[in-house]
């Protein structure tokens, strides 16, 4: 659920071209892979280290193109 309503605010920063939340979703993004992390850490479920892969194919594209932009 809360990955949905992430998934909804980037739309909605992309929709409206307002870039100047988009650093808050690079933000929640790294938290929630440092959680999972900490998940796969604890339980030894290799399906948080699935999940946190899709959420870094997406997150170091953003990285790059937000600090990219600032130069």
């Amino acid at each position: 659920m809360f990955m949905c309503a992430l998934s909804f605010l980037i739309f909605r920063i992309l929709r409206n071209e307002d870039w100047k939340y988009y650093s808050v979703t690079i933000y929640v993004r790294s938290g929630i892979t440092l959680f999972l992390f900490w998940l796969f850490y604890i339980s030894n479920d290799p399906m948080f280290l699935v999940i946190n892969s899709i959420v870094l194919i997406g997150l170091i594209p953003s990285i790059v193109i937000y600090f990219g932009n600032k130069e």
